[in-house]
């Protein structure tokens, strides 16, 4: 029973530390435009948590349904075919058998080089889970960085939010809230400013 809550600690730690991480570099990606400094904004643990969980839904998403649909492609007709070809062809099994010892040899491993072996694999894993891992979080760094330039375009207009503080009459373009404080961008001048959450601000409900 303790073993099973342990390895739920660590899995479910491993899940907050993934999804701190993708938000965390939706944040880099998105404020790096803006040149924005997060401690102003005073962005809270869960904000960074939940915004992460957004970001990597679908690309999860889309993740998972072409790993299920190559897995089953692969366990239900390319192996199921081979392995047939191997049972009723003999130039197959003879292919396959030349193959194997070319690759592993017929030589048994020593115990040494078993352990040598699957720290290698282990190793080879764990690089590539690292590649992946740093490769997707590129990934929603460069979404978001798209984001924030589609703001500053004058081109985009549906990516932006314009919005007016209370008892001012100027308008600014929003970009971003934290747990306090707020930024946005002033229309006259393209200059970031901060604001506090408790001056207040409105904007126009579209159709």
């Amino acid at each position: 029973m303790i073993k099973k809550l342990s390895d739920s600690a660590v899995i479910l730690a491993f899940i907050t530390a993934f999804f701190y991480c993708v938000g965390t570099a939706g944040n880099r990606g998105y404020y790096r435009v803006f040149k924005l400094d997060p401690d102003v904004l005073d962005l809270g643990f869960h904000n960074i948590l939940y915004s992460g969980l957004l970001l990597a839904f679908v690309p999860l998403f889309k993740i998972i349904f072409i790993s299920l649909l190559v897995f089953f492609i692969v366990s239900s007709l390319i192996v199921p075919a081979y392995f047939d070809g191997l049972v009723n062809n003999f130039k197959v099994r003879r292919r396959h058998v030349r193959w194997k010892r070319k690759f592993f040899g017929n030589r048994d491993d020593y115990e040494l080089e078993k352990k040598l072996k699957s720290i290698t694999k282990d190793l080879a894993v764990f690089t590539v889970l690292m590649i992946a891992f740093i490769c997707f979080l590129a990934y929603i760094e460069k979404g978001q960085h798209e984001k924030a330039n589609r703001i500053v375009s004058d081109n985009e207009v549906q990516a932006k939010l314009t919005i007016r503080l209370e008892g001012e009459a100027k308008d600014m373009i929003f970009i971003a809230c934290g747990s306090r404080n707020c930024a946005g961008l002033e229309l006259p001048g393209r200059r970031i400013r901060y604001f506090s959450q408790d001056k207040g601000f409105s904007y126009p409900l579209g159709d």
